[in-house]
């Protein structure tokens, strides 16, 4: 009898000490990012550059053309992203929202304009 009533505080320690090694704070992924400015308003030559800072790689990038929480379309998706440092490209001028995702789902966000050059 003494062995079943200590077996069942060991295991419960044991998936107590399971449960805690497995919970992890979840970080935001850091980037940066850069823009080449457009040289006409009709034309799609400007380029967002991000370079990655701190992610668990690889990533996924998703470009809006606003927050998703305010009505934003999602523009364009990158999918396994290996390296630290990707663009989208042939972009109009205007208003950008950039989310950024790691391996383990952890998001990291960030608006940014493009301008037009002859503004």
């Amino acid at each position: 009898m003494f062995r079943k009533w200590h077996n069942i505080p060991l295991c419960f320690l044991v998936l107590a000490g399971f449960c805690l090694s497995t919970t992890a704070k979840a970080q935001e992924v850091e980037f940066k990012l850069m823009t080449t400015l457009s040289d006409n308003l009709s034309e799609s030559n400007g380029c967002i550059t991000v370079s990655l800072i701190r992610a668990n790689l690889p990533c996924t990038a998703y470009l809006y053309d606003k927050a998703p929480w305010k009505g934003g379309i999602q523009l364009r998706k990158t999918e396994n992203i290996q390296a630290g440092e990707f663009a989208f490209e042939r972009l109009t001028p205007g208003d950008y929202y950039i989310i950024v995702e790691d391996r383990d789902r952890n998001p990291g966000a960030a608006t940014i304009r493009i301008d037009n050059l002859r503004e």
